[in-house]
């Protein structure tokens, strides 16, 4: 069994008994990784449902296995979280259109509920698109884009096969929209 399959077997496990898990993606900053419930798996990308230091709901995520260089899971950090969240009766609003392709899947989710995605594209480790969903084809996406202040700044158009990470209802954008 190779790393990625260990890794998925890990994702399918911790889902089926519905724990947390951190992963690790960002070599460069060992110290960085993002926690959460295992939402979803395919064969190529994770859905996280994001839960934040302080046990509360944060995001939904989706990240390239092949990203992931390490996980963590059954730890005393993880089941602080576990109960935090728990105890503060939080939970995730499920995403209901379930296919193989988990990214147009969250892409309606985020159109449907009107929630800020953030999107990476080509592996460019940035947030190159942060706006709203406004139309979805089976390749294309447009986004009707924000500034760093939250207003609408246009659009961009993308063919949505170059999407390598995608959040909505991400906590940190709100921050930095709300800081600016």
């Amino acid at each position: 069994m190779n790393f990625t399959e260990s890794i998925i077997e890990i994702l399918k496990k911790s889902k089926g008994n519905n724990e947390i898990v951190s992963l690790f993606t960002e070599l460069n900053e060992p110290d960085n990784f993002w926690a959460g419930f295992v939402g979803r798996i395919s064969d190529e990308f994770i859905m996280l449902n994001g839960v934040c230091s302080r046990g509360r709901y944060e995001w939904f995520r989706i990240n390239k296995i092949s990203d992931i260089y390490k996980i963590e899971f059954g730890g005393k950090y993880q089941e602080k979280l576990e109960k935090l969240y728990l105890l503060q009766n939080q939970n995730h609003k499920p995403v209901t259109k379930l296919s193989e392709d988990l990214i147009s899947d969250l892409l309606i989710f985020a159109k449907e509920n009107k929630l800020i995605a953030t999107i990476q594209i080509r592996d460019s480790g940035y947030d190159d698109i942060i706006g709203y969903i406004e139309d979805l084809t089976d390749e294309t996406v447009k986004i009707k884009l924000l500034d760093e202040f939250g207003d609408e700044d246009g659009f961009s158009v993308f063919n949505k096969n170059d999407i390598t990470l995608l959040a909505c209802d991400n906590d940190m954008t709100l921050k930095l929209l709300s800081e600016n």
